[in-house]
């Protein structure tokens, strides 16, 4: 199970967030010991082992806004580095509609900066 697919089990089907499958879909690097840090992280692979592209773009609206149009909706904001950080590790709904984000914990604080950073350049 994939964190996106235990996102939709949970939201849309009859699963648990508390069940084991969940659990270790969510958090898969729980209980592993961490990798050793690379120079520069591939912002693209990034996106794809975290699912992001499965209800993002870059350019269009997926399930979820464009990434072009969140970086439009926070470019004069000087908060914006930390609400887009908060809203990919926490998750949230309403910001973009009914639809809810997942919150995607699992990820350090560099891949979290790199992921936001990518976002808002778009």
């Amino acid at each position: 199970m994939s964190i996106i697919g235990a996102y939709l089990a949970v939201t849309y089907g009859s699963a648990q967030a508390s069940d084991a499958d969940v659990q270790a879909a969510s958090n898969p690097s729980a209980g592993q010991p961490s990798a050793t840090p690379v120079a520069k992280v591939d912002v693209m692979a990034l996106l794809q082992s975290n699912s992001c592209l499965s209800c993002h773009a870059i350019d269009h609206k997926v399930v979820g806004p464009a990434y072009h149009d969140v970086a439009t909706r926070y470019a004069n904001d000087p908060q914006a580095q930390a609400k887009v950080t908060a809203s990919i590790q926490h998750g949230g709904t309403g910001k973009w509609g009914d639809i809810p984000m997942p919150p995607f914990a699992q990820l350090n604080p560099d891949d979290l900066h790199t992921l936001t950073t990518f976002i808002l350049d778009q």
